[in-house]
C-alpha cells in the first residue's frame, strides 16, 4: 500500500507541493521514520505524533468489529493531510469530475475525531440499502464522499442530486490502481 500511496502522490499530473511540505520531503512524513529530525518545527507540529501507530482498536471498541487489514495499511502509511489527485473510477454518469480529495490521517489522534462521521455515512448508506460500516477515505470537490465499507472491502462513492450511491471499486487498492 504504501507505494501505492507514494506513486499516487508524486504522479506528476498531481501537485509537487500541498499544504506545507513537498514532495522531496516524502520519506520524512513515513510513519516511524527515523528521519523525523530533518522536518522544520512547524512541520512537526502539523504531524504530531509521528513516531505512534494508529490504535485501530478506538473503531474496534467503538463499532464492536474487526477493522479490515487494507484499511489499516492505507492509513498506516503516512501522516499528511488531504491532497488532489486524478481518478477516473470517481467518474459517475452525473459528475464527470475525476478529481479527488485524498484523506489520510495527521495523527492517531485522527481516528477517535472520525467516530461522527463514520457514524453519519454509515447510517446514510445503510439507509439507502447499502448495508456496512463506511469510513471516509477520499471526497469530491462538490462534497460527493468516497467511502470504504469495512463489511465487504468495496469502495462506494456517495452522490447528492440526486442522493445516491454506487459501488466503484473491489478494494482501496483498485480505487487507486
Amino acid at each position: 500500500m504504501k507505494e501505492l500511496l507514494k506513486k499516487l502522490i508524486t504522479a506528476p499530473e498531481n501537485a509537487n507541493e500541498f499544504d506545507i511540505f513537498m514532495t522531496y520531503q516524502l520519506e520524512s512524513i513515513s510513519k516511524f521514520d527515523p528521519n523525523i529530525g530533518t522536518l522544520k518545527p512547524e512541520e512537526v507540529d502539523l504531524y504530531i505524533d509521528m513516531d505512534r501507530k494508529p490504535h485501530f482498536s478506538v473503531f474496534e471498541n467503538a463499532f464492536k468489529v474487526e477493522i479490515r487489514k487494507e484499511l489499516k495499511e492505507y492509513w498506516s502509511q503516512f501522516w499528511c493531510p488531504s491532497f488532489t489527485v486524478v481518478n477516473k473510477k470517481a467518474i459517475t454518469k452525473s459528475h464527470t469530475d475525476e478529481n479527488i480529495f485524498v484523506n489520510l490521517l495527521r495523527s492517531p489522534k485522527c481516528l477517535e475525531e472520525m467516530i461522527e462521521d463514520i457514524e453519519m455515512y454509515t447510517e446514510e448508506m445503510n439507509e439507502m440499502g447499502v448495508e456496512g460500516l463506511f469510513f471516509p477515505i477520499a471526497f469530491k470537490e462538490d462534497g460527493w464522499n468516497i467511502l470504504f465499507n469495512n463489511k465487504d472491502g468495496k469502495v462506494y462513492i456517495q452522490e447528492h442530486d440526486p442522493v445516491k450511491c454506487s459501488k466503484i471499486a473491489e478494494s482501496i487498492k483498485d480505487f487507486y490502481s
